[in-house]
């Protein structure tokens, strides 16, 4: 009998990150609002009580505070909901960005990760609004080993880096030592090149289960990881859509203006067949995240189906 991974939610090491970021950098302040306890940040406000800002339900306040803390020596990094974070504070995000400051935005409990909190806290949007701002890094890791390698990456970056951090739990999907470079994906899986299958943090477990089932069936598949929305790995997406028959992205956010509009940007200059699967549109509603992916196509079976469809049509 085969047992079960070991499932952890990447959400679960931002404080452990923190802590051993800040004990070598002793710029480094964490801000908070009013979630600490979901987004995992009670290590840091053991440690570093004194480097720990807590600023209630004002989001937008804290970020702009965050950005004077940058010009007064301080390396912050605020640390909410990625609702509350990017869907609240996108004016001041982007002022900070036309500023040219090294501020690091950690927005948890994304797309369909939330689950029950329903449609007003489901952020399907979040990489659609963070990847129009100039001059700001889009950073979406997979598993909990990925998601410190991109924390400690996005604290050293001189750019607003906006780091999208799973609640659902996964697997790991790595082994340690996690290289983790601003730009660069990453290809997890490869049994031949005819169908790219792309896809985005939490996502990517089961797109690796779709691959593995297509390959026994004889397509041969890759997996990408794509780790970094902006800047995207355009070289790389460019050589493996070239060879295949058929390039597929699969995220955990609306079909519009996210991962499938990033690639589907480069597929439309470079003339290739792409296939999206993400959320429709439509709003979130009540239940778990099982739940809810499979509502709207995007668990594991119902992604196989809509790949195999599109493969039979075409």
């Amino acid at each position: 009998m085969m047992m079960d991974p070991l499932k952890i939610a990447p959400r679960d090491v931002i404080g452990e990150t923190l802590v051993e970021v800040a004990k070598q950098d002793t710029r480094l302040v964490v801000l908070d609002a009013d979630l600490g306890r979901s987004t995992r940040l009670t290590a840091f406000e053991t440690q570093f009580p004194e480097r720990y800002l807590q600023f209630g339900v004002a989001e937008q306040n804290a970020i702009g505070f965050a950005s004077g803390l940058v010009y007064s020596g301080w390396h912050p990094v605020f640390v909410t909901f990625t609702m509350f974070s990017i869907g609240l504070g996108w004016t001041q995000i982007r002022q900070a960005a036309y500023a040219g400051l090294p501020l690091t935005i950690i927005g948890t409990h994304p797309g369909f990760d939330i689950g029950p909190d329903g449609g007003t806290h489901q952020m399907m949007e979040d990489m659609a609004l963070a990847r129009v701002i100039p001059e700001i890094e889009v950073l979406t890791p997979s598993d909990n080993l990925e998601t410190a390698a991109a924390i400690k990456q996005g604290i050293t970056s001189p750019r607003v880096t906006f780091i999208r951090v799973g609640r659902h739990p996964i697997p790991i999907l790595h082994e340690p030592p996690v290289e983790f470079v601003i730009g660069k994906a990453e290809v997890l899986f490869q049994s031949g090149g005819d169908y790219v299958l792309i896809a985005d943090g939490s996502m990517v477990y089961d797109v690796l289960n779709v691959a593995k089932r297509l390959t026994t069936e004889g397509h041969s598949c890759c997996v990408i990881n794509i780790r970094s929305i902006k800047p995207i790995d355009e070289d790389l997406i460019i050589a493996l859509m070239g060879r295949a028959k058929l390039t597929i992205t699969i995220e955990n956010h609306t079909i519009f203006g996210g991962l499938g509009s990033a690639v589907a940007e480069i597929a439309a200059q470079n003339g290739r067949r792409l296939l999206r699967i993400g959320s429709p549109d439509c709003f979130g509603r009540s239940a778990d995240t099982d739940t809810l992916r499979h509502m709207v196509g995007l668990d594991a079976d119902s992604i196989y189906k809509k790949i195999k469809q599109f493969i039979c049509e075409t």
